[in-house]
């Protein structure tokens, strides 16, 4: 899988855990949703474009995905490092899938 198609595949878990755990914080015109589970935070926000899908890991941005109003997704930044956590060897791609795995339970 080439880094574009890992992102898209981790929108859906990130989308299902923000509309479970997400908090929404700013003013109306600039709203960020965002959740924090353990290590892990992912924000979703309105971007000129398009909604901006963020992932991070340890306050280190493990992905950034726009989804424009018009025209095919587009990758802001991936980092594939498999070992992003100490404690429990999983990586956070892993991490979203679980917390995703988990609200369909």
């Amino acid at each position: 899988m080439t880094p574009l198609e890992r992102a898209l595949d981790l929108s859906y878990p990130a989308f299902a855990i923000l509309h479970q755990h997400g908090r929404f914080s700013g003013p109306q015109h600039r709203r960020v949703c965002e959740a924090i589970l353990g290590d892990l935070r992912i924000a979703r926000r309105q971007g000129v474009r398009g909604v901006v899908l963020e992932i991070f890991s340890r306050d280190q941005q493990g992905m950034g995905l726009l989804l424009p109003d018009a025209g095919p997704p587009e990758l802001l930044g991936f980092d594939d490092r498999t070992m992003m956590y100490e404690g429990d060897a999983k990586d956070w791609e892993a991490k979203v899938h679980w917390h995703g795995d988990q609200l369909r339970r």
